[in-house]
Formats: structure tokens, C-alpha cells, sequence
């Protein structure tokens, strides 16, 4: 069963101590068509174009546990594999797929579009700054970076220097 957000139920009730930062560690949404037993029902086929992943962001966004989490508390959220595809790692998708650029460039479109993400983020093609470094309150830095496109062993068909560091290239 895929459960992405699924902790967002358990939220203080109204009245307790409400959490002023929510993180929000990746697999905000599922790429998959829907199963049965999926926390959220969605429509339409596993995301592969823009449309699809703008579709599946839509349907998310109309959970009423993840919209009480959005209206809680600002987020800080990191990129994980299922934004895109299960366990696809730099330019290599899980399974061959010639189309995987195009489909890493849709993912992180509808992600930018549909995220709480800095300018700084904005795709460029398949290309997307993944990782940020934020401030929160005096005493606190944060890095966020995505765990996607690090997978341990993976091998990036390109050679630029971008791909060692945490940015889907």
C-alpha cells in the first residue's frame, strides 16, 4: 500500500500545540495507476507525460488530510524516486525507457508548479536543483537534498559535473 502523507492524519486536534515547520521527505505522490488498497484514489494511467503528473498533483491536492497539512504549518519538502519512477537513479530509469528524459522533465515540472519550491528550483528540462540549504529561526540550518538520482551504484550516462552533487542531471 502506498501512503504517501499518510502521517498528515494525525495531526494535533484544534487547541493542542500545532508544528510550525512540516518536513516532508519525499513520495509526496505516487506515479502508479491506482490499486484497491491506495491510501488516495486517483484516475488515469501511471504518470509518464506533463498532463499526467499535473493530473495525479491535482487529485493529491484534493486530500482533505494533506490540505489541513498544507494550511498547518509552511513546509520544507525533499524529492524522492516515485515523484518520477520507482528507484530511477541519475539518467537511468528503472526499467529501460528511451523516453525517461522526457519523462524526468515532466515529473519535475508539475513538482515545481505544484510544490512550496524556491525560484531557484525551476526546472530546466531534466534538469532541477534538488537540494537547497534553508535558515529556521536563529539557531537552525537545514540542507535539504533528494535522495533520487544518488542511488547508491547508479552510473549517470553524463559526465558533468553537476551529477555529483544533488541534482537530477
Amino acid at each position: 500500500m502506498r501512503t504517501s502523507a499518510r502521517a498528515t492524519s494525525r495531526l494535533p486536534a484544534d487547541g493542542e500545540d500545532q508544528p510550525g515547520l512540516i518536513l516532508h521527505l519525499g513520495d509526496y505522490q505516487y506515479e502508479y495507476a491506482a490499486e484497491d488498497d491506495d491510501v488516495r484514489r486517483v484516475l488515469g494511467p501511471e504518470t509518464r507525460t506533463l498532463a499526467n503528473y499535473r493530473q495525479r498533483h491535482a487529485q493529491y491536492k484534493t486530500d482533505a488530510d494533506l490540505q489541513l497539512a498544507h494550511a498547518t504549518a509552511p513546509w520544507i519538502v525533499v524529492w524522492d524516486d516515485h515523484e518520477t519512477e520507482n528507484n530511477w537513479a541519475g539518467d537511468v530509469p528503472e526499467t529501460p525507457d528511451e523516453h525517461f528524459l522526457d519523462r524526468r522533465a515532466a515529473a519535475f515540472q508539475a513538482y515545481y508548479e505544484n510544490m512550496p519550491l524556491r525560484s531557484s528550483a525551476k526546472p530546466v528540462g531534466a534538469d532541477m536543483r534538488l537540494y537547497r540549504r534553508l535558515g529556521w529561526g536563529g539557531t537552525t540550518q537545514l540542507r535539504a537534498r533528494a535522495a533520487a538520482g544518488l542511488r547508491p551504484g547508479a552510473r549517470s550516462r553524463r559526465s558533468s559535473a553537476r551529477a555529483a552533487v544533488p541534482v537530477a542531471r
